[in-house]
């Protein structure tokens, strides 16, 4: 009989609990870094299991990629917000997989945005929450991250791209003094196609 398929998110969340439990199992690890290894990927489990409970409703299947078009008009808008208000940034916008769909480097931004709004786009995707939100956890928890992948980033400023309860991306800005200002301009982007990823 065949096994019915997973979501992602639900597989990732498995594929990193067993990997932590063969490494708890040795004795190369201390009891700290096994507590900070087990918490971090608590949490990382915890927002794989809310993102599968957002889309029980949806066959991911069914809903298509963030149309180039729709990425281009929130990139542009996150800009405009940001210039408005005095702020020198770099938009970057990805699709569900990470890959970069749009990337905007606005007039005066400094070069270490450019990574940054990539990787908080990246983020946002990957994980479907905010980058800000990943911040306040860490904070609050005394626990950065967990590097199981570099590009990660928990710096406010990225927000998931979400149509009919699928994240289908994920939108970054850096560049601005504050990461809340660079949220505030993700959000900017973001509101302006809403009626698109319905």
């Amino acid at each position: 009989m065949k096994e019915p398929s997973l979501p992602r998110e639900t597989i990732d969340a498995r594929a990193c609990t067993q990997a932590v439990s063969g490494m708890q199992s040795g004795a190369t690890l201390s009891s700290r870094m096994r507590s900070v290894i087990g918490s971090t990927v608590a949490a990382l489990v915890g927002i794989a299991v809310a993102m599968s409970a957002a889309a029980a409703g949806t066959d991911p299947l069914s809903v298509g990629p963030l149309p180039v078009e729709v990425a281009i008009k929130a990139a542009q808008n996150a800009l405009t917000a940001c210039d408005r208000d005095g702020y020198h940034v770099t938009v970057s916008i990805v699709d569900r997989e990470g890959i970069t769909r749009v990337f905007l480097v606005g007039d005066g931004a400094g070069p270490i945005s450019i990574s940054t709004s990539r990787r908080k786009a990246y983020t946002s995707a990957a994980l479907g929450v905010s980058t800000g939100d990943m911040a306040k956890h860490a904070a609050a928890s005394g626990h950065p991250p967990p590097a199981i992948d570099p590009e990660i980033l928990a710096l406010g400023g990225g927000l998931p791209i979400v149509s009919r309860d699928v994240v289908v991306g994920g939108i970054g800005v850096g560049g601005a003094d504050v990461s809340d200002k660079d949220e505030a301009c993700a959000r900017a982007g973001l509101d302006s196609i809403k009626d698109q990823l319905k």
